[in-house]
């Protein structure tokens, strides 16, 4: 499998199709090694003839795509089950997992993928089929953006996918088009080519709004690994947005500022995502009620906790997908021993950290961030972010398979087969601060919302809570099922949007 840059793909194909001479292939040879050192691009696959000739994002898997207009085409299986070498069904339109296979269920009469026998997790014996996702003008992962704010970080860059284009230089044309904007935040593995092939599928299902009128955007946090090592800051890949690589599952989840360049050490991930709301609401003129912005798993963590926090969550949907950990209101925790809810006895080894943010509400002495810091510094501060977060518009998108209880650290160390996980659980974070909130993530989310009831009841009328039916820790999957559709590109009904003034600097 060769993989390269999509601005060196059709380099590539035009030399390929050729007579290759020594000189040319020296130059293939350049090209590749030019693209996968260079971070300014997306680094993409090229598929073979077989599989359409395309290209996609990298781990997923190649398969031909049957266009609409009859056209084959490369479409791409995504990463959380594809890894490379999952299975592409006979319809050219869907695709299976790894060691999965292509049927259809008789009883309901709609195409599935059945489990072979390599699979033994119980839970995900049966899963509904990847939509095929494929470059398109409205799903160009081979070219990424770069978004400045003049405000918050006007020395650095934050990369991003767009469906059309650089969102801060556009026409008036192109401001009028768009009806629905739906930003896609990645999980910890930061793949945001992936999420934003996959939100592209999604839009494509959705009978409405049309693709041409919704804008996707896909922020990525980048980690100094994920750039070479011959970056520096004087060049212009130096200006790139970086967060500390290693904090488990990453500390842009939590609103940690960057590491890097050393000119926006100050800011916060969150402060990156209040400066694309801002400037949707201002450059493209989109009203409160037409901008969604969801999070799956470590992305899902991320969401929860801005909407609490930001002062732009108030103009926006926010959607949290399958989250390892929220961030609690109150120090008080549901103890499965007594059914009742109290604060967790001497006994917790994590008793100072487990309220501490990012789960929960008290502020830490070695937080650095001035984002959290300014709004958690004292009572009457924090006291005003609950009340305000009861009227933000939140849905909590909850797979009913999400219900795997293993670590990833008991997935990948070696153990004798009697005490194998019994499941495969995508990296669920198990911590004790994590462990309190429950055992897996189906659970942590029925107790939060347990715990929003007692502590804001009047959140009720503003925080949902959404189930996908057969579908566990999969963002593809939550984000085509049709319950996803309807959260995720939905018209928001604009009486439900609360104005409510921002807390105090």
């Amino acid at each position: 499998m060769t993989f390269a840059t999509a601005e060196t793909v059709a380099t590539l194909s035009a030399i390929l199709l050729s007579p290759i001479r020594l000189s040319e292939a020296h130059r293939v040879n350049q090209l590749l090694a030019d693209s996968n050192s260079n971070p300014s691009f997306p680094q993409v696959q090229q598929c073979p003839p077989s599989k359409g000739g395309g290209i996609c994002p990298l781990q997923n898997t190649c398969c031909p795509i049957r266009l609409s207009n009859g056209t084959i085409h490369s479409g791409c299986i995504p990463s959380d089950l594809g890894a490379s070498v999952a299975t592409c069904c006979a319809d050219q339109l869907t695709g299976c997992g790894v060691g999965y296979q292509c049927l259809e269920d008789e009883l309901n009469n709609r195409p599935v993928c059945k489990a072979t026998a390599e699979i033994q997790d119980p839970l995900v014996q049966e899963l509904p089929r990847y939509p095929l996702c494929h470059k398109s003008k409205n799903a160009n992962f081979q070219h990424i953006q770069r978004f400045v704010s003049p405000s918050k970080f006007p020395t650095a860059e934050m990369l991003y996918y767009s469906s059309h284009g650089d969102i801060q230089h556009w026409n008036h044309h192109q401001q009028n088009m768009i009806h629905k904007v739906l930003i896609v935040i990645h999980g910890a593995n930061r793949n945001a080519d992936d999420y934003f092939c996959s939100a592209s599928a999604a839009v494509l299902r959705a009978s409405q709004p049309l693709p041409d009128q919704v804008l996707l955007l896909a922020p990525r946090f980048v980690v100094p690994q994920d750039l070479p090592p011959t970056v520096h800051l004087g060049t212009e890949t130096g200006r790139i947005l970086q967060w500390d690589g290693n904090a488990p599952n990453g500390a842009w989840r939590y609103g940690a500022n960057a590491i890097a360049p050393l000119t926006a050490t100050n800011v916060s991930s969150f402060d990156v995502l209040d400066a694309f709301v801002e400037t949707i609401r201002s450059h493209v003129g989109m009203s409160c009620n037409r901008i969604t912005v969801v999070g799956h798993s470590s992305g899902g963590q991320f969401v929860q906790r801005w909407a609490l926090l930001s002062d732009q969550a108030q103009h926006v949907q926010t959607v949290v997908a399958n989250p390892s950990s929220y961030a609690y209101l109150t120090p008080q925790r549901y103890d499965t021993n007594t059914g009742s809810w109290k604060v967790p006895g001497a006994q917790k080894d994590c008793l100072h950290r487990y309220n501490q943010w990012e789960w929960g509400m008290e502020m830490s002495k070695d937080e650095t961030s001035e984002y959290v810091r300014r709004r958690l510094q004292n009572r009457n501060q924090t006291d005003a972010v609950i009340e305000r977060f009861a009227t933000r518009q939140v849905v909590y998108l909850v797979g009913t398979l999400d219900r795997c209880n293993a670590s990833s650290s008991d997935e990948e160390r070696s153990t004798p087969a009697t005490t194998k996980p019994w499941c495969y659980s995508h990296g669920l974070e198990t911590t004790c601060m994590d462990h309190i909130q429950g055992s897996n993530r189906w659970e942590r989310n029925v107790r939060y919302l347990e715990m929003l009831k007692l502590v804001i009841p009047s959140s009720q009328k503003y925080h949902k809570r959404v189930v996908v039916p057969g579908v566990g820790h999969d963002h593809s999957l939550m984000f085509s099922s049709p319950q996803g559709l309807e959260v995720l590109l939905s018209k928001s009904s604009s009486d439900e949007m609360h104005s409510i003034n921002p807390i105090a600097s």
